[in-house]
């Protein structure tokens, strides 16, 4: 069968590393859709596949006192599994699909032969658990040294844009919150009432939110809050 195409859109990875993920690792893969919700990989399961996401984007949870907590998402390029399938041969954490998905499920047998035969694909899967865990630093140094308003006013960016470098003087961008506000203020380390202030001082600049949709009048405006300092 033929490689199925990558989706350049969504989070990172960026659409180089997910067109790369596809070439090496989802030829002769069925693709597979997920209805918004669906669980991708559970916690602690086997890592019998390994879902290459090819469009769309899921959420990670781990689950905290029966509460399902937001730990991070998932793009294009994606390749789930990827910290159990040497190690303890179980998925690390739960995703469930943020929107329809559509992935390519990787033969944990398969993954190994391309890795052991294939030099560059094993050097991209350490790519991307190198672009894994800066996010994670990333995530970890916004929580301590970042306040609430540049820590939505980033993620907003992220989300809506491809970064402070996508930005321009009077740039609109809008789109879809990914998750409710509750989950978001969890996923951002801060209280509900926290997002509640932080959004409402955004709408002097431009920033709307109705329902899931959020807009930006001035994305440029939007990205020096986001490397702002100062608490809250």
């Amino acid at each position: 069968m033929n490689s199925v195409p990558a989706n350049p859109g969504g989070p990172r990875p960026d659409a180089a590393l997910a067109a790369a993920m596809c070439r090496h690792f989802a030829n002769g893969m069925v693709p597979v859709d997920f209805e918004d919700g669906a669980t991708l990989v559970n916690l602690n399961a086997p890592v019998d596949y390994l879902p290459l996401l090819l469009s769309g984007r899921g959420l990670a949870v781990r689950s905290f006192q029966g509460v399902d907590v937001p730990v991070g998402e998932v793009g294009p390029g994606a390749l789930l599994g990827l910290e159990g399938v040497c190690g303890t041969g179980r998925h690390g954490m739960t995703v469930k699909a943020l929107g329809p998905v559509r992935a390519a499920m990787v033969p944990r047998e398969a993954f190994l032969d391309t890795i052991r035969t294939n030099p560059e694909a094993g050097l991209l899967a350490f790519t991307v658990l190198g672009t894994r865990l800066r996010a994670c630093i990333n995530s970890t140094a916004d929580l301590k040294f970042r306040d609430a308003t540049s820590r939505v006013a980033r993620y907003l960016l992220e989300t809506l844009t491809n970064g402070p470098e996508d930005t321009g003087t009077g740039t609109p961008c809008e789109g879809r919150l990914p998750f409710p506000k509750k989950t978001l203020a969890v996923h951002l380390g801060i209280t509900q009432q926290s997002l509640s202030r932080v959004l409402n001082r955004l709408r002097d600049i431009g920033v709307t939110v109705l329902g899931g949709r959020i807009r930006v009048a001035d994305s440029e405006h939007l990205a020096a809050l986001a490397t702002g300092e100062g608490g809250e």
